[in-house]
């Protein structure tokens, strides 16, 4: 299947110490630019749930930090067809609100993937 060259982009060097909600943000979009670029060779495998897979690409379509190469944002059922083909799953029929469900996700036992990254980069945590 042939696909379109897409760059994400990610200033994590910008962001101030101290600003974890940031730099949570830029965390995601750089991971999820290493996710999606890495080499063709390797296998690819998600070991998150499927709802922070598309929380990680809605979180960085609304940002129009993933473009093609003429530096214009991607739509984000483009970046979901990406993302889906990359890690063979099935393209959801509502993708935008199962996008937007994960994003809204609190609790106890399910947190947004930006609040696990807040709360690792708080913690000071690696991976």
């Amino acid at each position: 299947m042939f696909m379109k060259k897409f760059f994400v982009e990610s200033k994590i060097m910008e962001v101030a110490p101290g600003d974890y909600l940031n730099m949570a943000k830029e965390q995601m979009f750089a991971d999820f630019g290493r996710l999606l670029s890495s080499g063709d060779d390797v296998r690819k495998a998600w070991k998150g749930s499927k709802a922070d897979l598309y929380e990680m690409a809605y979180r960085t379509y609304l940002a129009d930090r993933i473009t093609d190469a003429e530096g214009v944002p991607l739509p984000f059922m483009e970046v979901m067809r990406i993302v889906c083909s990359l890690f063979h799953t099935h393209l959801p029929h509502n993708a935008y609100s199962m996008a937007r469900v994960a994003c809204r996700r609190r609790g106890i036992r399910s947190h947004s993937l930006l609040k696990r990254y807040e709360w690792k980069l708080k913690h000071n945590i690696k991976n």
